[in-house]
């Protein structure tokens, strides 16, 4: 391989994605995937294991131009920023979940006295 050409730093990425394994591992280990709320959080932990992937295989284009090519480098930024771009929505429906009251089925809003 040649020299790369900027030179990105990826370990923050591996860690990223170890953290994430051992997360969904304790989901599944628990066995407490039923619930509305650990859908959604089993969601983000695969929406940040995507963009580890892609963040992962961009930097290594943009770092070895001469053996990926620069559409790949493109489409895979694209990738991550959109699975990237995603997270907020997906924080939003965890927490909208987790705050349903499961009784009434209403979210968790004060009763009136």
């Amino acid at each position: 391989m040649t020299e790369p050409i900027v030179g990105y730093i990826i370990y923050f990425d591996i860690a990223a994605f170890v953290i994430c394994l051992i997360s969904l591992a304790v989901v599944f280990l628990k066995r407490d995937y039923k619930k509305s709320e650990n859908k959604w959080l089993i969601a983000i932990f695969v929406n940040s294991m995507l963009c580890v992937v892609f963040d992962i295989w961009s930097a290594y284009a943009i770092d070895y131009p001469s053996q990926y090519s620069y559409d790949l480098a493109y489409a895979t930024t694209y990738i991550y920023y959109f699975f990237h771009s995603t997270h907020p929505f997906l924080y939003f429906m965890f927490s909208y979940h987790l705050s349903l009251d499961r009784k009434s089925g209403s979210a968790g809003m004060p009763r009136p006295i």
